[in-house]
């Protein structure tokens, strides 16, 4: 986001200089200055991208593109909530044993800085069971803990990734805990997933472009 608000006033400065200097000496300072400004927009546009996960704290107000999948027992089904939420105004929450799921394009698990959310549990069971869906059919399921008196935790299963497989899934289930009420009710938020994939952001791509045009207006003022 920084570079972002950095890029736009870069650029403005590209533009202002190369409309308002005159002259053969004026045109060698914009291309000079022009030069530095765009090889730094370059070294800017490598960092690190995200493969994120679509709506991860669930601030749109509902589920999609998460939606609820396999459902092993009575509760109540995952939805929306404005009553509890670990940032922003919302969350997702359910009662009983029920999956909320999110797909993903393919993302190498190799390339997987840290895949992460954050959780919450009213009742006395602390299970929470987790599963990483892969392109080839496989999938890798595991419970974490999360206890009450932890309030909101923050949960890490970057260490659960199965090297050299693409990841395109990604699932929370809630816990039954022998009962079909709040007795145990799971709040989801913040699910992230960060990768070491660099690209130019939107911005970054704009400032290289309002630099080559200030480039090849300069060197058109030369002649």
């Amino acid at each position: 986001m920084g570079a972002s608000k950095s890029g736009t006033k870069v650029a403005l400065f590209i533009w202002i200089t190369a409309n308002n200097s005159a002259g053969p000496l004026g045109s060698i300072m914009i291309m000079q200055q022009l030069k530095y400004i765009v090889a730094l927009a370059l070294f800017a546009a490598a960092g690190t991208a995200s493969a994120n996960f679509v709506n991860g704290g669930f601030e749109t107000g509902n589920l999609a593109p998460w939606f609820q999948d396999r459902d092993l027992s009575a509760g109540e089904d995952w939805n929306v909530t404005n009553t509890d939420a670990r940032s922003g105004s919302f969350s997702a929450t359910n009662t009983g044993n029920k999956e909320i799921r999110q797909n993903l394009a393919a993302v190498l698990t190799d390339d997987i800085l840290e895949i992460s959310f954050w959780a919450k549990h009213i009742g006395a069971s602390t299970a929470l069971f987790v599963d990483l869906f892969y392109s080839d059919g496989g999938d890798t399921g595991f419970i974490v803990d999360v206890a009450e008196a932890e309030g909101w935790k923050q949960i890490d299963v970057t260490g659960n990734l199965v090297s050299g497989k693409n990841l395109v899934g990604f699932s929370v289930f809630g816990n039954s805990a022998g009962c079909d009420s709040d007795c145990m009710r799971t709040f989801l938020d913040d699910a992230i997933i960060r990768t070491d994939v660099s690209v130019p952001e939107p911005t970054t791509l704009l400032l290289l472009g309002l630099g080559s045009a200030g480039l090849g207006f300069a060197r058109r003022r030369l002649h």
